[in-house]
């Protein structure tokens, strides 16, 4: 008896010997594997043919590109790395911020800002 989960497929024997380098590729979670069986089944399709060096040129084209992405991908978990830290920086700044601030707010007024709240006020003239 076999256990397979939700998500999960099970072949039959004369399809995992047919598309057992495939079905390998894909359960490494290798694109360049699976890419280069595709092409190789392509190649070998006696109904689709190409020249031998454009189905090179694809193959290198195909695995050139995977590296960039791989290696873009790693770029960008860098630059979240360093976004994530410019944001912890600029979380540190505001903790130093007053609770209260008071700002002009016109002839006579200024403004009190809470976390609140904002309130105007006007200076009382004394003289």
């Amino acid at each position: 008896m076999i256990e397979a989960e939700k998500g999960e497929y099970v072949t039959n024997r004369k399809s995992t010997a047919k598309y057992y380098d495939l079905i390998e590729a894909i359960n490494k979670d290798s694109r360049t594997g699976i890419l280069d069986y595709l092409v190789k089944d392509l190649y070998t399709d006696k109904e689709i043919s190409f020249p031998e060096q454009q189905m090179r040129g694809m193959v290198q084209f195909a695995r050139e590109y995977e590296k960039a992405k791989a290696e873009n991908e790693g770029n960008l978990e860098a630059e979240v790395r360093l976004l994530r830290q410019e944001l912890q920086e600029i979380k540190v700044g505001t903790n130093r911020i007053p609770k209260r601030q008071y700002v002009n707010a016109g002839e006579n007024k200024y403004a009190e800002i809470t976390e609140s709240s904002t309130v105007i006020r006007t200076f009382l003239d004394r003289g």
